[in-house]
Parts: C-alpha cells; structure tokens; sequence
C-alpha cells in the first residue's frame, strides 16, 4: 500500500505538471493547449482519465539525472530506447547555464551511433543535425514556438513557425 503522503506529492505534482507552462506556476495556465487552440479544461480532464494507464506504463521506466554518455553507456542494450531532446544549437541560452557546445552535440552523436538499442533525436531542421544523423531515417514536420517568450501570447496563429527534425536509428 502507497502511504498517503506520497499519494498526495504525487497529485501535487500531476496537478502542476498538468495546469502550468514549462513549470510556469507563476505566468499559470494548463499545459500545453493554450498553444494548440484546444480546449484546456478538456484536455485536463482527459489527462486525469489516462493516468491510470500512464501510471502503468511507467512502473518499470527509470527517469535518471546523469549526463547523457554515462546514462546511454548504463543503460543501452538491445531493449533499450533513448529519446534525446538536447538544447537547441540555435536555442537562448539562459535555459542552459552550463551550454550544450558544438562538441557536445558531436560527442552525442558518435555515442548514439554505437548504442545496441533504438534511439531518436529531435532538433529544429539544422545542417549540421543533417550531418551527424546522415543515414538515420529523416522525419519532418512544422511546429510552432510555444515558449511564451517568443511574443507574447498563446494563440498559435501569432506564435512562430519552425521546422522540427526527428532522426532515429530505426
């Protein structure tokens, strides 16, 4: 039996998860609809419908907080998927303290192309990206820019447009 008090951490933090941006509880709003033109209340609710499922889901996942070369070498095996999401080359900067550099985005790339596992990488469309994941399977698709800070508001029409890259070993 889970003790209470984890019960409700755990609503806490789906709560926050769920109704803030990026963790935003101060700017407030639901996560992520605000940019979609979907319903946020709806949304929310059909959150709370599939927690159960993805609670399931997620018994034998393991989150960890290591660099990324310790934690694909600790954990790749032929079982193994790794999506990686790093910082953006041409991303602001104040998200990264430590600054994901060039080499980090090589270094990154050598090491996925030796995992045993799957794995998938996301980037704005980049000719470098297009360089280091030469030969992987290539998927495109536009997006737009849903940090606030880009101008302002949350209606999509008014948010910019980018191009989005998936590249996977698969």
């Amino acid at each position: 039996m889970i003790p209470d008090d984890s019960i409700q951490r755990v609503a806490e933090w789906f709560f926050l998860n769920r109704s803030c941006f990026s963790a935003d509880t101060v700017g407030g709003g639901f996560g992520g609809p605000s940019a979609t033109g979907r319903n946020p209340c709806e949304t929310f609710r059909n959150h709370i419908k599939n927690f159960d499922l993805t609670a399931e889901r997620l018994r034998y996942v393991t989150v960890e907080c290591l660099g990324f070369d310790e934690c694909i070498r600790s954990y790749d095996s032929e079982n193994s998927f790794f999506y990686c999401d790093p910082p953006y080359l041409s991303g602001n900067r104040r998200y990264y303290p430590e600054k994901f550099l060039i080499g980090d985005h090589r270094r990154l790339s050598e090491i996925l192309k030796g995992v045993k596992g799957l794995c998938m990488i996301s980037h704005y469309e980049n000719g470098l990206y297009d360089e280091l994941y030469s030969g992987w399977n290539r998927h495109e698709y536009q997006s737009y820019k849903v940090s606030r800070g880009n101008t302002g508001t949350n209606r999509t029409a008014e948010r910019p447009k980018t191009v989005e890259v998936l590249y996977r070993n698969f």
